[in-house]
């Protein structure tokens, strides 16, 4: 910023007000690239706790499925062990 600053006292007034209005402009640019990213991040953010949700359906989905073929097998040898001589 110092750096800025020197250049400036050194530069004629009309060469430090285009040097000014350059440096706004380039600044305004970044605040915009910013803002941008800062709303994909956001937008990211989201889709994670969504994704998220999701997996964490899908275990408990997983969970469920694993205990009805448990239980599945679990019927499956006891009709097949009462039904041997």
């Amino acid at each position: 910023m110092e750096e800025v600053l020197s250049l400036l006292q050194r530069l004629e007034s009309s060469e430090a007000e285009r040097a000014i209005i350059e440096l706004e402009s380039k600044c305004a640019r970044f605040e915009g690239d910013l803002e941008a990213a800062i709303a994909e991040i956001e937008g990211l953010k989201k889709e994670r706790v969504a994704l998220v949700a999701r997996v964490e359906e899908l275990e408990e989905e997983n969970r469920h499925r694993k205990e009805f073929a448990r239980a599945v097998r679990g019927l499956l040898a006891e009709s097949e062990f009462g039904l041997s001589p």
